[in-house]
């Protein structure tokens, strides 16, 4: 009982802080208060007012405007990145959990190869071929993800493809491809769903990682860790500018963290 209560609250906390970060997603979707990218001397190191209630940058940028821009850029890589990893994992690992054999040994020891490497790491490889900007860290960061989506796709096809509803399916004709995608990849989701909001939030860490060493997110664009990586050199004199991108950092990922926790059965 005191297990499910904590689940639960898991769940809503996580359900709060994500409805919270969604709100502020749409609201710059819908349009900023000032412009992110505008510049203005006379506003520099402005701290919070009525009109700036974040303050200005050391360009004289209102913060809140780009704070709302750059979680729109954020939340894009990290879904991008997801998206990517996810379908690619589930193609991949279902095709080697289902089927075995000499086709899973390949692909995994391949995967197994690829998956010894930090995917920040690889990331930056693929970034150093292609170059910067925030496209080609989705497609970066969407391959590094692959293989440990692959990895948790193949365990619970493996674990699927003996039980009864399956080989039912197969007695009453059901083809391959319909047993993976109709049959077991439903039962697999909750695993899958757990891990694709986990992946979203390693996706974030990463973009902000990249960006906060000057490949991700391209300047004058918005992003959360640019802003905290222009807010180093004056952490002590202006905090305000690290303050509010990285609250807003935390709470995405703690939102998405907890409302994965909340989910698992």
């Amino acid at each position: 009982m005191i297990k499910k209560k904590k689940k639960n609250f898991n769940f809503i906390a996580g359900m709060i802080l994500v409805s919270l970060t969604l709100i502020l997603l749409l609201w710059g979707m819908i349009g900023t208060p000032y412009d992110p990218d505008t510049m203005d001397n006379s506003l520099k190191f402005t701290g919070a007012s009525v009109s700036h209630f974040m303050g200005c940058d050391h360009f004289g940028r209102d913060i809140f405007s780009r704070v709302l821009k750059g979680i729109g850029n954020t939340f894009t890589v990290a879904l991008g990145t997801v998206f990517i990893g996810t379908v690619a994992g589930i193609i991949l690992g279902g095709f080697c959990g289902y089927f075995g054999g000499l086709l899973d040994e390949v692909l995994m020891r391949l995967n197994d190869a690829v998956f010894a490497f930090p995917s920040i790491f690889l990331a930056l490889v693929v970034i150093c071929l292609i170059g910067p900007g925030k496209y080609n860290v989705i497609l970066a960061l969407g391959i590094a993800f692959i293989p440990s989506f692959a990895r948790i796709v193949r365990s619970e096809f493996m674990k699927e493809k003996n039980k009864e509803y399956v080989q039912s399916a197969k007695v009453m004709g059901a083809g391959s491809l319909r047993i993976m995608f109709f049959h077991i990849l439903p039962n697999a989701f909750p695993v899958i769903l757990s891990s694709v909001m986990i992946g979203f939030n390693n996706a974030v860490i990463a973009e902000a990682g990249l960006s906060y060493l000057g490949i991700g997110v391209q300047p004058p664009d918005a992003s959360l860790g640019a802003m905290l990586s222009d807010a180093q050199t004056y952490l002590y004199s202006t905090p305000y500018m690290a303050v509010f991108p990285g609250a807003v950092m935390v709470m995405m990922i703690l939102g998405f963290g907890l409302l994965a926790t909340g989910m698992e059965k």
